[in-house]
């Protein structure tokens, strides 16, 4: 896998464009197919898939944000939610 990075003439700064990198590492690992795969008792059609929550969670972490709670900001944020890891 090779990772390039380039710089924009444009000036766009975010406090999260590193995950870019980390969803294309994550990409590769097919993680969040696996924990699709793994149902929970009681929750056959969950609204959320495993995979999901978790790249979530690591996109929380790769920003130093150990509570899950945190996530609120980012809900409606579209540079968040397009992510290369999100499908």
């Amino acid at each position: 896998m090779k990772i390039q990075f380039t710089q924009s003439k444009e000036i766009l700064l975010t406090t999260h464009a590193g995950l870019a990198s980390i969803g294309a590492l994550l990409s590769h690992t097919q993680l969040p197919q696996r924990l699709n795969r793994s149902l929970v008792k009681g929750m056959e059609n969950p609204i959320h898939g495993n995979g999901d929550v978790m790249k979530s969670y690591l996109g929380l972490l790769c920003q130093g944000k150990s509570d899950f709670d945190h996530i609120e900001p980012f809900r409606k944020d579209p540079v968040f939610s397009n992510m290369p890891w999100c499908p």
